[in-house]
């Protein structure tokens, strides 16, 4: 049986990963290419030239001397764990096939039980909002669906008042 694409995509190893997002200056780098992909542009004059505040880790504006940080408006803005521990848990959370339970989260990252349930919500949000904004195309398969009936507190059965759902081809 042939295997299915998915199946065949490359995973990025933890030993790749900390060689890439090991260090902090790292994690900032590559947070930067992301958020400013053509350069920093100051957010209240577009202006392109900066300079960076390094007692505080915030980039000024030489134009209007706006001070904008590097994960303002960010998930991990208001947090104090380091990026190194943020990307970390990204690649775990992404990288598991099962899914990942917050507090092994916490042992995996040796932080807090909040921090790693708080973490762990705020990455799962983001994934969601991104994977919301793709539209399905051509043809889709669903397995064994059944739509509409009412929510029992009673365990999951196939409801009488549930009907299969059938597909037609789509406009």
């Amino acid at each position: 049986m042939p295997k299915h694409t998915v199946q065949r995509q490359k995973g990025l190893s933890l030993h790749k990963f900390l060689e890439s997002f090991g260090t902090e200056e790292n994690c900032r780098a590559k947070l930067f290419r992301i958020r400013w992909p053509n350069g920093f542009t100051c957010p209240k004059c577009n202006g392109f030239h900066f300079y960076t505040v390094t007692t505080r880790n915030l980039y000024q504006c030489t134009n209007c001397k706006q001070q904008t940080s590097l994960i303002s408006g960010t998930i991990f803005e208001s947090s104090k764990l380091p990026l190194t521990t943020w990307f970390l848990a990204i690649y775990f959370i992404t990288q598991s096939k099962d899914g990942l339970s917050g507090l092994h989260l916490r042992r995996l990252l040796g932080i807090s039980v909040n921090a790693a349930f708080r973490m762990k919500q705020k990455i799962q949000h983001v994934m969601k909002s991104a994977d919301d904004r793709l539209l399905l195309e051509n043809l889709v398969e669903l397995d064994d669906v059944y739509w509409g009936g009412k929510k029992k507190r009673k365990a999951w059965s196939r409801s009488s008042r549930k009907n299969p759902f059938s597909c037609c081809s789509l406009p």
